[in-house]
């Protein structure tokens, strides 16, 4: 599922940590994400996953794909683990 998120915040890409970035929206407003192979942008948005503790996990078959994401996001190999990881962090809490 898609959902345009639109703001007046100019940055992304290489500029994606900072203060006017529009990943800090993108990471904020998710429950968790799912990093698919990317460049510097995605990189950005992963690395903001970790620096506010959101559950990332990072999709890629080929692990030459995601080795630019921080090494602490671990990485799912099938759809199934991604089905996991999810069903780890959307679960209803009791």
């Amino acid at each position: 599922m898609e959902l345009p998120i639109y703001t007046h915040l100019p940055y992304s890409g290489p500029r994606g940590k900072e203060d006017l970035s529009r990943n800090h929206i993108n990471i904020l407003s998710s429950v968790a994400i799912i990093a698919l192979p990317g460049e510097q942008g995605t990189a950005t948005e992963v690395s903001l996953a970790v620096d506010y503790e959101k559950p990332v996990i990072a999709y890629s078959p080929q692990k030459h794909l995601v080795e630019h994401f921080p090494k602490s996001v671990a990485r799912a190999t099938t759809l199934r683990e991604v089905e996991e990881f999810l069903a780890r962090h959307l679960a209803p809490t009791a």
